[in-house]
Order: C-alpha cells, then structure tokens, then sequence
C-alpha cells in the first residue's frame, strides 16, 4: 500500500485539494552535451515549490516553470515489481518553455520524475511536499508542429527506471578490458589463455616421451 503524507492524507479526506504534477527533465545540451534540468509543473504561473527527494529521504526545493495546466498523462500503476512501465505524457506545444526546452535541448533518452502535490482549494498553496510518481526515461517522442490557427500535442513516451535491468553490459572481461579500468589491475591477464589449460586433479600429470633428433630408426 502506498503511503501518503499525514497533511495531503487529510487534504484528500476533506476533499479541498486540486492535483498538480511536477515534471522534472534532464536534457541535453546539443553542442556540448552537458545534462541541463528543466522543470514544468500543471498550471499557469511559475512557482517555488517543494518535492520529496527519493534518494535522501527528504524534501528538496524548486522552481517549476508553468505548463498552463495543459499537461496530461498516462495513469500510472502502483507496482512493487521490476515490470517496466511505459506512460505518455502529453504538453502542448504552444507552450512557451515547452517548446523552447524540446527544441534547445535534446530531449532522447532524458531522464524524467514526476511528482503529484495538491493545492489547497482555498489558499491555492501547496498543501505538503509532491509526492514521487514516476522516474524513468523518453523512449520516443514525437514534437509536431501545428499548422496556422490549430493546435498541436507533444507526446513523450517514457519508460520506467526498471528498464535499466534488462540491459546487458557488451564489455567482455579480459585484460584490456580490465587495464582501462585500472592500469595495474592484472586480475583478468590470464583470461584468454586460461581455457586452453589442463588441470590434472587427484593424479599425477602423464609425461609426454621425447625423441631426440637423429635418434629415429633405433
């Protein structure tokens, strides 16, 4: 069972909260590569606003930009298994940050979290930090352009962090491998020979007879 925090608990069971979520996206910088975040939450105005950091255990901090509460999103399941997961999130693509984050920067294979907070229905505040949803990466993404006086979505298709156990690494162990981890490390300097090898377990190693040369017809 997924637990809530005390304050959204009661928020939900006095039915004075909205839902929002919180879109975290590290992209890429197209000329050096460099990771560059950028945050987007579901509503009009640029915030500050608090999240809870899975990796510490407490909350962190941020500034989300507004996506003009046009975000919308795959129901995510609640699982305790290593299934990989696959949701679409979709944006418009009028959006001003949408459009500059997806076209800037390189969006493929960027890493994605998504949060749910609630606002109070009557401060319009966030009630308690956002609580951790998703986290995995774009798998694909299709960014249309919409004609003259029409709109258009921009669909992310991402995948689950789980993903990450299905890859198989394609490094072989051998000694080169191992020097360019560490260029002392001899630990794999027999691992290409060591196959060819006979071991004579519990008997003694049979002696091959040599004949000197000349000696043939004797």
């Amino acid at each position: 069972m997924k637990s809530v925090l005390p304050a959204n608990q009661a928020a939900l069971l006095g039915k004075i909260i909205m839902p929002r979520e919180f879109i975290e996206l590290t992209v890429r910088n197209r000329s050096t590569g460099a990771a560059v975040i950028e945050r987007l939450w579901s509503d009009r105005w640029t915030i500050t606003a608090d999240v809870q950091d899975v990796d510490s255990g407490g909350t962190v901090s941020a500034t989300w930009l507004g996506a003009y509460g046009l975000i919308d999103m795959d129901p995510i399941p609640r699982v305790a298994n290593l299934v990989v997961q696959r949701i679409e999130i979709r944006l418009m693509s009028i959006g001003v940050d949408v459009d500059r984050i997806l076209r800037t920067y390189d969006p493929h294979q960027a890493k994605v979290r998504v949060w749910r907070g609630f606002l109070n229905t009557e401060t319009r505040r966030m009630v308690a930090a956002a609580e951790p949803r998703f986290f995995g990466f774009v798998d694909e993404i299709d960014l249309p352009t919409a004609a003259e006086g029409s709109e258009a979505f921009v669909t992310l298709t991402c995948v689950s962090h789980t993903q990450e156990a299905t890859r198989s690494n394609p490094d072989k162990r051998s000694d080169a491998s191992q020097r360019r981890r560490s260029a002392t490390d001899n630990f794999f300097g027999s691992a290409a020979t060591v196959g060819e090898q006979t071991y004579h377990w519990g008997q003694a190693k049979a002696k091959v007879a040599t004949v000197k040369p000349g000696a043939q017809g004797k």
